[in-house]
Order: C-alpha cells, then structure tokens, then sequence
C-alpha cells in the first residue's frame, strides 16, 4: 500500500580542485639515453620502462608535459630543446637557452587565458662555479602544425616567443606555483648571490616581478625548491653542506611569504664545497613529510644519504632513511612522487652509474612505516648525467565550493517548486559555469534559464531526488554533481517504518513510529509511540502532529524459521576419544569448550553442549550426555625367551577371559613356542587384548669359524652364527656381530639359560693402504724445511715393484721413479717448478693373491 515518505533536500559539499588521476604525471622522460618510465593509467600505474625518448635528450633537469584529463603527451623539454609526442625536436624547437648542467630546466605552466599554450622556461645556471645564471621562457603553441599535418598539429614554439629574458643572477632553484582563484601562476626563482627569493606573477601578458624575498639564512647555492599544495609550503636547499635546508610558509593567494623555518638538525655538516648538501626534495602525497636527498658526505668522506622529515615532529631532526656507503661515488640525486602514489629515488652505484631506482612505497607513513626499497625497478641501461626526474605541469583550474542547503515542506510535498542551483555561487575564475539534470526520481524536472522546475509524482513511494551535474568548460573541463531531495517536515517527528521486518521464531519484535507525535493509531488499536508483535503480518500506524499534520506508514514483518541443532543421542563407549558431529546444520557452531567448527573431540565423560546460529541469524542449542567406562587394559609382558621349563600367563581380575588355546582361565600354562593371544572383558563390558611370544631355544657352541688373513680388506665383520642368548665381545660390544680393522685375536662369550660360551679368532689384516703414508704439500724453497715429496711405505717386504709418476696440470710428466721411498725435489729438467699443484699417480705390484695390484691417485701442492 502507499507510504508517505520523508524527503531531503541537500547539495554535497566537494573541494575546490580536482584530481585527474595523476594524468599530468604518467610519462616520464629523463636522461640522455632513450630510456623513460610509462605508469600505466589502466594498470593500478605500475610503471614499465620505455625505450622512445628523442636521443640524445637531457641534462640533469628536464620537464613534461601531458593533457591532463586524457593523458596525452604534448611535448617535454630539458630547457635545450623542445620534442613533441612523436619525440621528434619541434622546427623551431632547438637553440633554447638553458644548460644541461642545471637541475631546473623544461618546468612548464599554461598561458593564462589560452588552453593551448604553454610557457616553458629554460636555465642557463652552471653548477661548482659559484656564478649565477639566468632564466628565460619561451611560448609551445600546441595549435601549430609543427611536425604533424593539419587535422594532427603536435605544436611548436611561436616565432617570436623564444629565449624571452626573465632574470638574472639566478641559482638552480625555481618553482611554479598555481595562484588561488585565478588561472594565473607565481614563479618563484632562487638568486644566490643575493640570498634572496624573487617572486614574478606569471600572466597571459608576460611574466611581471611581483616582490622580493630576503632569507634569514645563507643560501649560496640553491639547489633544490619544491612546493606543496596540501600544506602550502614551500622547502628550500642548498647544494652546499654548511648551508640549512628551509621550509617558507607561502600564500598561494597573495604571493608572499609569510614565514621561513629551519629544519633542525641542519646544515649537515660544515663543509663549503659544492656537491657536499642537498641537491633533491619530495613531499609526501598529504603533505606531512618531506624526503631529503644529500648529495654526499664530507667528514667522514662517504656517499649520499636520504631523509625523512616528520612535520608532525617538527622539533626532531630529519632520520637517516638510506645511507648509501663510504664510497663517495655513490651520490644522491633525484626525487619524484609518481602517479602510484610512490616516491622513486635516484641514485649512482660505485662505479656511478645510475641504473637500478629506489622506491619509497609509502611516503605518509613515518620513519618505521615508509618502508624504502633500493632496487625496485633496473632501467636496464646506465641513465648517464641525469641528476632529477622529470617536472611536470601544474595545472591550474578548480571548482566553486557549494555548501550544504536543507528544504522542507510541512505536511506534504508541494505539486511542483522551483530551483535556482547557481545561486549565489561565486566562481572566482570566471569560466562560465553550466548544468543539466540526471538521475531524476519521483518526479519531472524541465530547465528554464538558470532554474529547475521539479514536480513530484503524487503517491510516488521511494526516495523522491535528482541530480544537479555542473561543468566549469576552461580548457580541460572539470565536472561534479550534488542530489536533492525533498523533505516532508511532521513538525513533530518524522514517520519511517521500514518496509519490512525479519525475526526469529519466538521472539518479540518492537515497532517504534516516534516519540514526538501527538496521537498515534496502530491497526492493533494500540494508541502508543511502539508496540511489540509476536506474529507475523502487515503492520500500519497513522500519526498526527499537533499542528495537524498527520502521515500513514506500513511494515511487514516476517518470521524466520530457525534450523535446530541436533548432536544425536547419548553416548556410553570404551574409547577414549569421540568426536561429536552437529550433523547438518547451516551456520555457526560454539561448543561447550569455546571451540568452533562442526565437529568436537571429547575424551572424559560429561554434559556435552553447543550453540548454534544459522544463516539467518537465529538461535538453537542441544545437549548430550557422554559416559566414558574405564577399558582397564590386559598386559601379558614382553616376548620371552625360554629353556625347558613352562611359564604361567596371566590375566587376572577380568569379568571374562578368552585365550587363543580355548582355554577361559585368568592363567595359562604354556609349554611349547608359539603366539598366544587373550581377550578380556571387564566389569563394564569393556574388552581389550595382548598377545606374546614364545621362543624356546637350546644350548649349543657359539663359533667364529677358522683364523681368517687377508691382504684386500680393510675390515672384516665377526658374526657368532646365531641370535639366541646374549654376547660380549673382547672389546665391549654386546650385539651378534662386530667390524674389525687391525689385526689381533678377538674372542665372544655367549650366554643361553645361564650357561656361558666362548670361542675366538685371530684376524690378519695386511693391506698397503695401512702402511702408505702421502704428504700433501711440500716447500722447495732452500730452508731445508720439508724440501721433498716422498710416499714413505712403512713395510716393504712383500712389494714386488714400485713405480711413481708426477704430472704438471697440462699431462706432462715432471718426475719418475721406480725405488722405493726415492723423492722429488720439486724440479724438472729446467730447474725448480712453478708452485701450484701437482697430481701423482704410485702403482706397486705385492704378493697378495686376492688383489696383487695397488694404484694410487692424488694431488701435492708446491710452495716456495
């Protein structure tokens, strides 16, 4: 049935500039060989490495520039020359004035008042020379065929509109700062001599100074200067040790600098060399904390370091994030927040080549947090002079703030009103701001001038809205949208049931239409604010205010049947472990010992219990009681051995014997081997089992057999012939057999049924690798310490031949020898040998009727 319903009427709040998905970003173009950086917009921007860049292209600073709402590439500079998409250098592209050695080159922003222009500025300032340089900019006009065709212009910079001088005396440092409310920028430029910051105010007209700033600290080489939108600072270094790194307050408004910290901690060091200080700065994405990049180190001499600046802990001196060695070689150099949210730093290897990035995964997190990774992404080529990472376009355009606005209509909702959604909204940029009307529900919206007329739709039952989408058209055009909706005001509450209701089986379910009416009517007849139901159906309550206004609404509540838990009967078992099932049950399952799950392992009697809730969310519970009898397990001892005399087995104390003889005594007399088994029944009906063996065994003489001599064998195994009883050898072993390997008379006493058995063996064991002894190493270097290599044979007797070899590394032989214990004395026929190592090869033939000959192969090591 119908519903009066509440409406809302709201504009949504939203910020007063958009992101574009880091568009403006995505392409990096930034060393001198053809390699770059592509972060893939339809990839999560992970970034993959390029091989198009124009070559050679770049010095130690360079700039790009890209559409930012398409991400299409317009053209990128390193303040020499100006390529376009195509990565060609543009016709009059070429011939710019800034130097490869400056870090602040190719930095571009929008002419304002054009969509289609850029300034781009050059640097001409050359660095370790404590001078100054000069800035100057020129016009890329994207409108200009260029190197492309009419219908496909890729821009060119305007004649006339190159190498236009802006200032003189100007260090490395330059910012371009987007002006508040205007399509306007501040270009702020570091001059070292003067210790100054000039601001210019960057117009369609040209580039005009603006004022001048005087640092309270000594700047002499400023290097490094990065802006934040999110904080409005700006931080500022120097590529000299002893000089500080600053952080300027500075209002994007106005243009001026209202304040300058120095961070703690810095300077550094008190070096006054160039390329001992900081020479890179990032911010994190939410302005929090600032990364350092120092060059190298002064005292003690070393690498570059990276640091973390909290500004939450604006008191704490910066931490060492990355120390790059004592290797001075290994320098610092870029800094650059990309598009996936990541900070990627650049930095040389020992041999200074710069190859692998570091990454910075997560900037806003503090010291312990920011996790730095040193190679993350291998270029695959060395990146050459490049001191930075690419400049990107700072984009200047934003949206106008709307507040949140509340209408409301007494009683009910009027047949149609009208609304104004620009009202009173200032844009501040006058970029003609338009609307149109999506998303409409409940009602029809037609658009006259600058109003929206809105009729609702009588007896309509849902949430009566429409959306308001408005559009800023400067250049890239910015879109954002708020709904309205209607509200009906009870002057005394607001009456929304929901339309339906779900409970479980037998619970009690409380209906609440408001305590701020005065008088209400359920169809239960019930005249209260709430009531509590306990059967299904449609429920309806009619309020009044007591202005008179009065609404209508209905519920319907619905009961769930709840699924039981069923764990199954009692249980009375012998095992000592069961395992209780809750059967088919949908849901969740809390047993009695806080488990989970759908099953429990139980092993002592008692009141077993569980909890259940099933899919829908209702409640069931179940019990069984779990009796666990003792089993008393039966034992009849270990296997046995015996001689002649009978045993007893026993099992005693049992309700019922049974034993695999047939026989159903406690005992039973065992005379004869073999295995026996016995089950046996306790009191509760509890049955368990045993089972043992038997052996009988005879006295008899133990023999190792006949003396045993041999001239192959290293060892020889004794063995006693039988298992019965138990052993002890002359040497302490106790087990049936032993390993012998040394000649000598050996003998074993076996003990059966208390009576005692000897016998003995003499062994001869006569083997060459006994009585051959082989050094390793000699040194014929004339001290008489170790001087020669002789195998020394300790019995020669029974040798029938010798012979001895010894090879160089290529084969050849350097000695031979056929005499027993003759040696080498580390020469050839040209005298000493080199020291290295030597392989031997001793062949002798004995009298050994198993195995006459033994060859032996090995290595010896001269030294001298």
């Amino acid at each position: 049935m119908p519903k009066t319903k509440h409406f809302l009427f709201v504009l949504l709040v939203f910020t007063g500039s958009l992101s574009f998905g880091q568009l403006e970003k995505h392409i990096w173009h930034f060393n001198t060989t053809n390699k770059g950086l592509f972060f893939d917009p339809g990839n999560s921007f992970i970034p993959v490495v390029t091989n198009s860049s124009y070559t050679p292209f770049g010095g130690e600073g360079c700039g790009v520039v890209t559409h930012p709402i398409t991400g299409v590439l317009q053209f990128y500079s390193d303040g020499m020359i100006c390529a376009d998409r195509n990565d060609d250098v543009m016709p009059n592209g070429s011939g710019l004035s800034g130097l490869s050695s400056s870090i602040s080159n190719g930095k571009a922003c929008l002419v304002p008042g054009y969509c289609d222009r850029y300034y781009l500025f050059s640097n001409s300032y050359t660095h370790e020379a404590n001078t100054t340089g000069s800035v100057y900019y020129s016009v890329v006009d994207m409108n200009l065929v260029g190197n492309g065709v009419v219908g496909n212009e890729l821009g060119d910079i305007l004649a006339g509109q190159k190498n236009i001088f802006v200032a003189t005396g100007i260090s490395e440092a330059i910012e371009i700062i987007p002006k508040t409310n205007s399509h306007e920028y501040w270009l702020l430029i570091g001059k070292n001599v003067a210790n100054q910051i000039e601001i210019y105010n960057v117009t369609a007209s040209g580039i005009l100074l603006h004022s001048t700033y005087n640092l309270p600290y000594v700047l002499s080489d400023m290097r490094a200067m990065v802006y934040c939108e999110q904080n409005n600072k700006v931080a500022l270094a120097s590529c000299i040790e002893m000089n500080p790194t600053v952080i300027m307050d500075f209002d994007p408004a106005t243009g001026i600098v209202t304040s300058t910290f120095q961070i703690p901690g810095t300077p550094f060091g008190t070096s006054p060399l160039y390329w001992m200080g900081t020479n890179a700065l990032e911010w994190s994405p939410d302005g929090t904390k600032l990364y350092i990049g120092k060059y190298r180190t002064s005292s003690p001499s070393g690498g570059g370091k990276l640091f973390h600046y909290d500004l939450d802990l604006p008191a704490n001196p910066p931490q060492i994030l990355v120390n790059l060695g004592t290797n001075s070689s290994i320098v610092s150099r870029g800094l650059r927040l990309a598009p996936d949210g990541k900070i990627y730093y650049m930095y040389t290897n020992p041999s200074g080549i710069v190859q692998q990035l570091g990454v910075i995964h997560n900037p806003d997190g503090d010291f312990a947090s920011c996790n730095f990774q040193s190679n993350f992404l291998n270029m695959g080529i060395n990146l050459g002079n490049s001191n930075s990472f690419p400049f990107f376009l700072n984009w200047n355009n934003t949206l106008p703030e709307i507040s949140d606005t509340l209408i409301s209509f007494a009683c009910e909702l009027p047949a149609s009103f009208s609304f104004t959604p620009l009202a009173g909204i200032t844009d501040f940029e006058n970029d003609n701001l338009s609307f149109s009307v999506d998303n409409i529900s409940g009602g029809t919206v037609s658009v006259s001038g600058s109003d929206i007329l809105f009729t609702p739709t009588p007896g309509f039952v849902g949430l009566t809205s429409f959306e308001v989408v408005y559009e800023d058209d400067f250049c890239f055009p910015l879109t954002d949208s708020f709904v309205v909706e209607l509200e009906v005001d009870m002057t005394g509450g607001t009456l929304n049931l929901l339309d339906q209701i779900e409970a479980c089986e037998n619970e009690t379910v409380i209906l609440n239409a408001g305590g701020s009416f005065a008088s209400y009517l359920w169809s239960t007849s019930e005249s209260t604010s709430q009531i509590s139901v306990n059967s299904p159906g449609i429920y309806s309550v009619e309020v009044a205010t007591l202005s008179g206004c009065t609404a209508f609404d209905t519920t319907e509540v619905i009961y769930l049947t709840a699924q039981q838990l069923n764990l199954g009967p009692d249980i009375s078992t012998c095992e000592e472990e069961v395992i209780i099932t809750a059967g088919i049950f949908n849901g969740d399952v809390i047993w009695f010992d806080g488990s989970s799950g759908s099953s429990v392992s139980v092993s002592a009697s008692g009141l077993i219990y569980a909890d259940g809730v099933d899919l829908n969310g209702c409640s069931s519970s179940d019990t069984l009681q779990v009796v666990m009898f003792p089993s008393d397990p039966v034992d009849l001892g270990d296997d046995m051995l015996i001689c002649d005399e009978p045993v007893y087995l026993v099992a005693a104390g049992y309700s019922s014997v049974v034993w695999s003889t047939g026989d159903f005594t406690d005992s039973l007399l065992v005379n004869s081997e073999g295995l026996y088994t016995v089950e046996a029944t306790n009191s509760f009906g509890c049955t368990t089992s045993d089972e043992i063996e038997i052996d009988y065994i005879e006295v008899s003489s133990v023999s190792l057999g006949p003396d045993i001599s041999t001239c192959s064998d290293n060892s020889i195994n004794l063995h006693t012939g039988n298992t019965q009883g138990s052993f002890l050898w002359s040497d302490g072993n106790t087990g049936e057999s032993i390993l012998v390997e040394e000649s000598g008379v050996y003998f074993v006493e076996q003990t059966v049924c208390g009576i005692t058995i000897r016998d003995s063996i003499e062994v001869t064991i006569n083997t060459l690798d006994k009585v051959v002894f082989i050094p390793n190493a000699f040194t014929p270097d004339g001290n008489n310490l170790n001087p020669v290599f002789v195998p020394v044979i300790a019995e020669t007797g029974s040798i029938i031949s010798y012979e001895l070899h010894i090879f160089d590394r290529w084969g050849g032989v350097v000695f031979h020898s056929e005499v027993i214990n003759e040696f080498w004395n580390g020469t050839n026929s040209k005298g000493i040998v080199q020291d290295g190592v030597y392989t031997y090869r001793i062949a002798i033939e004995y009298d050994c009727p198993e195995d006459p000959y033994w060859v032996k192969f090995g290595h010896v090591t001269v030294l001298k």
